[in-house]
């Protein structure tokens, strides 16, 4: 028996999920040019980067798809979607946000191996602190190390940027992550309020 395609373009989200289910493949296709866009501009308006904002649009679609038969029609597709792309986006961001502080504590050799300098806070509680100090910081001092730790320039593209020699950039970088380790240092003698 052959399966008859049916013209997607005229079916609304919903009926395009019930084909998809009965097997028109086509109609994920439809649901994929129909929101590709949308999406896209969801991620861009977290990552600011094409690259990243594409990558994300990718994940997310496929996720959508691959969780189609979540979708109970309780709510539009359209919101359902949008759900999905806020969440993965958040969570994608909160990761990132991760990365880069572990990288810039790691960098200042801020983070002791040995659990006893921390005490038995929790990892919530020192995450929560290294971003306080580093919003404590001025903010050339934490513009620079996050170009740096989060954006990976290197430290040719920062002399380029700053237009600084390259021991120039070093002291800088020296002198932020000094600034943002003392100010963690003290915080972690001071309990941080959930």
């Amino acid at each position: 028996m052959e399966m008859k395609t049916i013209n997607s373009t005229t079916h609304s989200d919903e009926e395009l999920i019930i084909n998809y289910k009965n097997g028109d493949k086509n109609s994920m296709a439809e649901l994929y040019k129909r929101y590709y866009k949308k999406v896209y501009a969801k991620c861009y308006s977290f990552t600011n980067n094409d690259d990243e904002a594409f990558d994300l649009t990718q994940d997310i679609l496929l996720k959508a798809f691959d969780k189609i038969d979540m979708f109970k029609g309780e709510s539009r597709f359209s919101t359902w979607l949008y759900s999905i792309s806020q969440n993965h986006c958040i969570e994608y961001k909160r990761k990132a946000n991760n990365i880069m502080i572990d990288n810039l504590f790691n960098a200042t050799n801020l983070i002791a191996e040995d659990d006893d300098y921390f005490g038995k806070e929790t990892m919530e509680n020192e995450n929560r602190k290294k971003l306080l100090s580093l919003e404590a910081i001025s903010e050339p001092d934490k513009e620079i190390l996050l170009l740096k730790y989060k954006y990976n320039l290197s430290i040719k593209e920062l002399q380029e940027k700053y237009n600084l020699t390259e021991s120039a950039v070093k002291m800088r970088l020296l002198r932020a992550k000094d600034k943002a380790e003392k100010i963690f240092y003290l915080s972690t003698k001071i309990p941080v309020a959930n």
